[in-house]
C-alpha cells in the first residue's frame, strides 16, 4: 500500500461500523442516487493476521469470504506484499494462490521473503514495454505526477527512475498457477497503481476470468475529481454493486457472484 500523508498506523487505528450493504441494490449498496460513502476504517488486533491499512482484507473477509479457503487474488502495486497488503491474509493465512505485481527492485525481493510465492516483478497498464518508474518508497509510480516529491523531500526520503517491465492486464493474468486459470474465477483483485487505476481497468480481459470483487484505489491529488462516478460507469454495466468505501479504496462486488465449476449461476 501507499503511504498517505506520512503515513499512519495502518488499519488498526479507530474502529468504525461498516455501511450498510443491503442486498437491494438501491443507496444504501451505491447503486442508486450516485451518493459516495463516507470512508471507514475497520479496527482489527494483530493476532488476527490482517493487515491492510484501514482493514479492507478485513471488511471483505467478514462481508462476503467468510473465511474462504483456496480462493484466487490478483494484487497490482503489491509493495512488499506485506505492508498495507489487501492480499497477505488470503495467501498466507487462507492459502490462495495468485498473483501480487511490484515493479520497484528495491522492495519486489522483500515478496519472497515474507513466505509468499505470488510475485510478479512487474508493472500493469494498458500498454506493455519498457518504461520508467519512479522508485519513492511507498509513493513509486509509472505515473510520475502521481508521486509527491514535496512529501519526499520533507520526509527525508530519495527517489530515482528505473526502466521497468509493463504487462497488459491479459499478460499478468498469465501468470495465473494453471489451476487458478483453468477455474476461470478470481475471488479478488486489489488495485492501488496510483492514480492510473480506470487504465488497467479500461483495459481489463474481462470475457477471460469472472472476478467476484474488486478495491480500487480513490485518493485523487488535491482539487482533482473523484474517480468514483468513472469507476461506477465502468463496473455497474458489468454487474458490480459498490458496497463501501473503505480506507481511499472502494469496495465494488459482483452481484450474482460468479458460478464456480460444479456450482451453477445464481
Amino acid at each position: 500500500r501507499r503511504a498517505r500523508g506520512g503515513g499512519g498506523g495502518g488499519g488498526r487505528r479507530g474502529a468504525v461500523a461498516a455501511p450498510s450493504t443491503g442486498a437491494s441494490g438501491g443507496a444504501a449498496s451505491g447503486n442508486g442516487g450516485g451518493e459516495a460513502f463516507p470512508s471507514v476504517r475497520v479496527e482489527y488486533a494483530e493476532e488476527e493476521g490482517y493487515h491492510a491499512q484501514d482493514g479492507q482484507d478485513k471488511w471483505l473477509d467478514e462481508h462476503l469470504f467468510r473465511g474462504r479457503r483456496g480462493g484466487v487474488f490478483v494484487d497490482i502495486g503489491c509493495y512488499d506484499g506485506v505492508t498495507y497488503s489487501n492480499t497477505h491474509y488470503y495467501e498466507v493465512r487462507l492459502g490462495w494462490s495468485g498473483v501480487c505485481a511490484e515493479p520497484n527492485p528495491e522492495v519486489y525481493p522483500r515478496i519472497a521473503a515474507a513466505g509468499r510465492s505470488s510475485g510478479a516483478p512487474v508493472a500493469v497498464s494498458d500498454t506493455a514495454g519498457m518504461l520508467p518508474f519512479t522508485a519513492a518508497f511507498m509513493r513509486s509510480s509509472l505515473n510520475r505526477s502521481a508521486v509527491d516529491f514535496d512529501f519526499l523531500r520533507r520526509s527525508g526520503v530519495s527517489s530515482k527512475e528505473v526502466l521497468v517491465p509493463v504487462e497488459t492486464p491479459s499478460q499478468l493474468l498469465r501468470r495465473l498457477p494453471a489451476a487458478a486459470r483453468e477455474r476461470g474465477v478470481i475471488d479478488f483483485v486489489s488495485l492501488d497503481v496510483e492514480q492510473l487505476e480506470l487504465r488497467v481497468l479500461e483495459a481489463w480481459p474481462w470475457g477471460d476470468f469472472c472476478v467476484d470483487s474488486f478495491t480500487v484505489e480513490n485518493e485523487p491529488p488535491a482539487g482533482e475529481p473523484s474517480t468514483l462516478p468513472r469507476l461506477r460507469r465502468l463496473l455497474l454495466p458489468r454487474g458490480y454493486e459498490h458496497r463501501a468505501r473503505v480506507g481511499v479504496d472502494e469496495i465494488f462486488v459482483r452481484s450474482p457472484p460468479c458460478a464456480r465449476k460444479g456450482q451453477p449461476a445464481l
